[in-house]
């Protein structure tokens, strides 16, 4: 009976990290997946290591527990045409974007090396999203608004949006 119980939380353990890994043979195919026009940049998902954000972080603790998992120690943000865009800064938690990811000086940060996606959006319109962001869903929360809730939402306004939706402009 023990070792059945046991087996059955290994078998959920795996199947749960197999769920939210980026295996390429089994990855999603979105609209965006491909590049359909000229005009059409890619957009990266990317993330910094939170607890080096943390330790360098001037004012209060910041803390963002999806790309694919809601629960990961690190710090989502989408780079997109020289952007970073990102959620949850500094002791106000803050949306903001800038053409280099927050703490990079001194924190480890990376890019996917493959496109998220496509989008014919302009920067101009990201940046109005992220400024209007906190009003359109809401403060920061740790666990159910944080940095992947925001890289999230970005990632569907450039894949599904053909123009700026109207609580960005």
């Amino acid at each position: 009976m023990r070792l059945s119980v046991i087996t059955i939380c290994v078998v959920a353990v795996i199947l749960a990290m197999v769920y939210h890994s980026d295996a390429r043979w089994w990855r999603k195919r979105y609209p965006c997946s491909k590049k359909t026009s000229r005009a059409a940049k890619p957009y990266y998902f990317g993330k910094t290591n939170l607890w080096c954000m943390m330790k360098y972080g001037k004012k209060g603790k910041r803390s963002a527990p999806k790309r694919h998992n809601l629960w990961s120690l690190s710090h989502s943000f989408i780079y997109y045409d020289g952007w970073y865009f990102e959620f949850g800064v500094g002791k106000t938690h803050k949306a903001v974007y800038n053409t280099r990811a927050v703490k990079s000086n001194r924190c480890k940060s990376r890019r996917d090396k493959k496109p998220a996606g496509y989008s014919t959006l302009s920067v101009e319109c990201l940046k109005k999203c992220t400024k209007n962001y906190k009003g359109k869903y809401g403060k920061y929360r740790l666990l159910t608004h944080n940095c992947h809730h925001f890289a999230n939402r970005i990632s569907n306004i450039l894949c599904n949006w053909k123009s700026c939706p109207s609580w960005c402009k």
